[in-house]
């Protein structure tokens, strides 16, 4: 199953391009922000992580709120390019205004209802680290994406696992490091208590990690679940 992760911030825009059409742009990952509750813990992309997909080649979906029924563009037919800089992975889709997909992307994001962006995605096995923030909540760090299956604008944007399956497999990588079964795993995340379930030595292992300044950083662990259930 893949996993999928959406932002709030950095809304995708239509620009006119120089050949006549319109382009819309925006950015589908964001690195060094902490996402909101996952459901006991958060997560952090970080750059370089999409280095290795985008690297091979393959095919990769521009989509309208993930649904492969309104395909926008696609890698390999050139309609959608994708780069990786100093902010995060970035998408432009050339919009076919003839098609009543690409016409509904674009006068949505013109009107700024489109108020996000999303991807989803496989992560590599050795591609996830385990930590801590610096108030002691579990952080998940994403170092490297093994599979990336679409980009695209978002309506309803919410960095949030809704699904057991989804946090089972965002929990996998914990559950082999630790020797929890992935269903505790999911219930101390439910109840965020996630932290409580590494021992003294564990948690001795797992280092804070502070994001740069100019990001976000988490409140107390308390107030993520709060937030959680406002999105």
């Amino acid at each position: 199953m893949s996993e999928f992760r959406s932002y709030r911030l950095d809304a995708p825009e239509c620009r006119d391009s120089a050949g006549g059409g319109v382009t819309l742009e925006g950015y589908a990952a964001v690195y060094g922000r902490y996402s909101q509750n996952l459901g006991g813990f958060v997560e952090v992309v970080e750059p370089g992580a999409f280095d290795d997909v985008l690297g091979r080649g393959s095919n990769i979906a521009g989509l309208l709120n993930h649904e492969p029924s309104r395909l926008l563009a696609t890698t390999l037919s050139g309609t959608l390019q994708l780069t990786s800089d100093a902010v995060g992975l970035r998408y432009a889709i050339d919009l076919d205004e003839t098609d009543p997909d690409g016409q509904s992307a674009a006068a949505k994001a013109r009107r700024g209802t489109l108020r996000g962006s999303s991807f989803s995605f496989d992560v590599a096995p050795d591609g996830v680290e385990w930590a801590q923030t610096e108030q002691g909540f579990p952080l998940r760090r994403l170092r490297s994406i093994a599979a990336l299956y679409d980009v695209g604008p978002v309506t309803f944007p919410a960095y949030l696992a809704t699904e057991d399956d989804e946090l089972a497999v965002s929990l996998r990588s914990l559950s082999v490091s630790t020797g929890h079964d992935v269903a505790d795993l999911i219930a101390a995340a439910r109840r965020n208590a996630l932290a409580d379930m590494l021992t003294p030595a564990q948690a001795a292992g797992v280092p804070a990690v502070e994001v740069d300044a100019q990001h976000a950083r988490p409140t107390s662990a308390r107030r993520w679940a709060a937030r959680a259930r406002n999105h």
